[in-house]
């Protein structure tokens, strides 16, 4: 009975699963079609069924599709296929697809296929963003003119640009993951050694501020060295320091320039002038252009003669109160500013720039040279990202379902806002520690050991297991799977809400206790069979009219319960019917002779009925035992016979004698009684009134032999 309940469950779960699930024959016709893929698609089970589901496929990607989905025939089991699915209108969405073949009674011919799929066209959305994100961040870093370090908490590379490759003489990957001061600051210039500790650049992630070097040096792999300036930036994440990004300049040639301008002006431009740097210098009192590179005249659109005529006003789009709060900070504090601007073109587009300011004299007047960079892409590319993760947490309180990370390195926990929820928490409550308190006691211990059994053993961490919620009380049923990353000691998790799940398994459990208890309280044997012919349930009246218990019978076959007389045609029918769709002896009562554990036979009416789940038949037999109702027809046979007898009697052998004694009376002689005649005549009568009373005797003797057997 659990089977047929569990097959029920499953037709169930096939119809309403939120998974796409969609099932053919060997010649590709659609045969099953659940209400996923109805949304999926746009198009109704009933409109679909007996076609190909080539129909279901991008035309363009059709003939490839279709490819893929007969390797399913050669009895390969695929898994995790990319197959684009056509909706009626128009749109085309992807999943990720499985697919297995559903075997023949004898386990081994193929006669349709099951699969399933994980719509994942939002995530390759999201996944193509992501691409394009870090397309534009290694186009950005790959575009500056500025060599470019990434370090983490430890002074390791986590990325480096090309130009920074460049100017240390080695190639990007060679220096990832190694440890930076080691390789290009570990020496000052005068051939000191450098200790780590003195270091600016290692600095920014110990304090959180950005430190700057204006007249060091850093190391090449050939063991030379090159003067540079950088500034060592702090990196927060969620508020926590993890890093530094390092942005450095060789100024060798910088220094030349240097030099070379208090000789020629013309050198200092020719310098410039081939940047991709937006570069431009303007008077701090009159705030006017003295000088602009081409790349500054291109990106905002302005000939080179118009230079002369123009303000900082008039791009800088900020009020004048803050542009001169700027400019007066870089000249009283002679020191370099760096930070986000925003410039207007001159056809009104706005522009977010990136500004490197610096202050100086030119002939005798107080300048401040300023050298920048378009940054509107990686501004856009941050926007998109920071809306792309506002839908996934969105997406995760819809769904019930949140994710979490614990860096055991430094006790630090991150909950999305999915887990919070599901927590019933405040966010600043999910530490590492405040988390425990929320799992019922009796669970504790089995989550400590398997957090245990994952980091120290890489056992899959997969549990259920109830929670108090925070904020209301409520007990919840989660279910969390989690993955350790060794290299970073981080547990990667997520965590989902399954109480209503649960709800319904146990729903299912309940029905299944109060349908088995109606089944065995029948008066009947009820006895249930799978494709194959073996029996799967057998209730208690079965074991008292066949003498076998359970445990004897199940998974044996129905030839059991029969006599060897019946096996063959038994075998042949059953046959027929569970490879084709005829529907033999469906719903039909017949009688044949059942078959007791000790041998004996008894006469049974049988009444046969299946049904299919998925792809597989079952059927449902009920049995009653009909010794009593044919030895009672016996009886009544009996009955009729000699009811038959004692009306043949009555119909024949009375009339004969009645008849003669009738003719006898009318040749009797009745005006002379002493006729010689008249004697003959009573002789006759007397024999035939003897007849006649021999065979009423006859009849109450028949008819008292029946009352005697009632």
């Amino acid at each position: 009975m659990k089977s047929q309940l569990d097959n029920q469950y499953f037709n169930n779960l096939f119809t309403y699963s939120n998974v796409p699930i969609i099932i053919w024959d060997a010649d590709f016709k659609i045969t099953r079609f659940n209400i996923a893929f109805e949304k999926l698609t746009g198009r109704k089970e009933e409109s679909v069924i007996g076609k190909s589901i080539e129909l279901l496929f991008p035309e363009s990607l059709a003939s490839t599709t279709m490819e893929i989905i007969r390797m399913t025939q050669t009895g390969e089991h695929l898994e995790d296929n990319e197959i684009e699915i056509i909706h009626v209108n128009g749109s085309v969405n992807t999943l990720i697809w499985n697919s297995a073949q559903v075997l023949d009674v004898d386990n081994n011919t193929p006669f349709a296929t099951i699969a399933q799929g994980r719509n994942i066209t939002k995530r390759k959305q999201v996944e193509r963003k992501l691409a394009q994100l870090n397309q534009q961040k290694d186009l950005i870093l790959d575009s500056v003119a500025e060599g470019i370090l990434g370090l983490d908490l430890n002074g390791n590379h986590t990325f480096v640009n090309p130009v920074a490759a460049k100017m240390l003489g080695y190639e990007q990957e060679e220096l990832i993951g190694l440890y930076s001061h080691g390789i290009w600051h570990h020496t000052k210039a005068d051939g000191r050694n450098y200790p780590p500790e003195d270091c600016p650049i290692y600095q920014a992630f110990r304090d959180g501020k950005v430190h700057r070097g204006v007249n060091d040096v850093f190391w090449k792999k050939d063991g030379s060295s090159f003067p540079v300036q950088f500034a060592s930036m702090p990196i927060f994440e969620q508020g926590l320091l993890v890093g530094a990004v390092v942005t450095f300049t060789d100024i060798t040639e910088r220094k030349q320039i240097e030099e070379a301008l208090n000789q020629s002006e013309q050198n200092m431009k020719s310098f410039v002038n081939d940047s991709l740097l937006c570069i431009y210098f303007f008077n701090t009192e009159t705030k006017k252009i003295i000088y602009a590179n081409p790349s500054f005249c291109t990106l905002l659109g302005y000939l080179p003669e118009e230079i002369d005529t123009l303000t900082i006003y008039n791009f800088l789009n900020h009020t004048i109160e803050s542009v001169d709060a700027f400019v007066n900070q870089v000249v009283q504090t002679k020191q370099r500013n760096i930070g986000e601007r925003q410039w207007k073109r001159k056809d009104g587009k706005l522009i977010d720039m990136f500004v490197n300011a610096s202050h100086g004299d030119h002939n005798a007047s107080k300048i401040i040279y300023i050298s920048a960079q378009d940054i509107s892409e990686r501004k856009k590319t941050e926007k998109e990202l920071v809306e792309s993760e506002a839908r996934l947490s969105q997406g995760e309180l819809v769904a019930k379902f949140g994710n979490w990370e614990l860096d055991l390195e430094h006790q630090v926990m991150y909950s999305s806002a999915g887990a919070v929820k599901i927590y019933g928490a405040d966010k600043y409550e999910l530490s590492f520690k405040t988390v425990k308190k929320f799992p019922l006691h009796e669970y504790r211990e089995k989550l400590d050991e398997a957090l245990i059994d994952l980091i120290a053993q890489r056992k899959s961490y997969d549990v259920e297991f109830k929670i108090k919620r925070g904020n209301d009380g409520v007990i919840v049923d989660v279910h969390s799977i989690a993955e350790y990353d060794p290299e970073t000691k981080t547990v990667f998790g997520i965590l989902q809400d399954i109480t209503e799940r649960k709800k319904a398994q146990q729903e299912i459990i309940e029905s299944e206790k109060k349908f088995r208890s109606v089944i065995q309280s029948a008066k009947d044997s009820i006895i249930l069979a799978n494709g194959k012919g073996e029996i799967i349930f057998w209730n208690y009246f079965a074991e008292k009219t066949f003498g076998y218990s359970a445990d004897e019978v199940l998974g044996k076959p129905l030839t059991i319960i029969m006599h060897q007389r019946y096996h063959s045609s038994h075998l042949q029918k059953f046959g027929l019917h569970a490879s084709s769709n005829q529907e033999l002896l469906n719903d039909k009562r017949i009688e044949l002779y059942g078959l007791n554990k000790n041998g004996t036979e008894f006469p049974i009416e049988l009444s046969i009925s299946h049904w299919t789940n998925g792809t597989e038949r079952f059927y449902c037999g009920i049995i009653r035992d009909v010794t009593e109702r044919k030895k009672a027809e016996e009886k009544q046979d009996t009955y009729i016979k000699k009811l038959s007898e004692i009306a043949f009697l009555q119909g024949h052998q009375v009339r004969r004698p009645v008849a003669s004694l009738l003719g006898l009376a009318s040749l009797f002689v009745f005006d002379n009684p002493s006729d010689p005649i008249n004697s003959e005549v009573l002789s006759r009568v007397e024999i035939a009134t003897r007849e006649l009373d021999k065979v009423i005797k006859e009849i109450v003797k028949k008819t008292n032999e029946i009352e005697t057997t009632q």
